[in-house]
């Protein structure tokens, strides 16, 4: 984060206007696919946990009986595990939408991709993700 900030600090003056966030977490991205492409990782992950945490994805209010707890776990873990199995372009435009809640225009803009594209990959990362779950379910969930 601390690199993102600096980044951003020398290049403040390439800032033509326009959404300031999507411009900051373009500078983040980029800076964090730098990192871990310099520490040989091949594929950066997308925080599945907050994902976990978005109601969009976790289908609801928040459960507080144990019984019905455990079972919110249990799902979590399903979905950070058919999460992680998305392609990184699907799982990024993702997170962007559900967690950092960005439009299909903000997140075009961060990912530099035209907004087509955008609705492209949500589309097939949710598919993607129902499909997985379905499948977990038929086999015995």
């Amino acid at each position: 984060m601390h690199d993102a900030y600096l980044r951003a600090a020398r290049s403040a003056h390439t800032y033509a206007g326009g959404n300031a966030r999507a411009w900051w977490l373009a500078i983040v991205r980029n800076c964090c696919i730098a990192s871990l492409n310099s520490r040989k990782r091949v594929t950066p992950h997308a925080d599945v946990g907050a994902v976990m945490d978005a109601t969009a994805l976790a289908g609801g209010a928040r459960i507080c009986d144990a019984e019905a707890g455990a079972q919110s776990a249990e799902r979590r873990g399903l979905m950070e595990k058919h999460l992680r199995a998305l392609p990184l372009d699907y799982r990024e435009a993702l997170v962007l939408r559900e967690i950092e809640d960005l439009s299909y225009r903000e997140i075009a803009d961060v990912l530099a991709i035209p907004i087509g594209t955008v609705m492209s990959r949500l589309a097939r990362a949710r598919a993607g993700l129902q499909k997985a779950l379905a499948e977990e379910t038929d086999h015995g969930l």
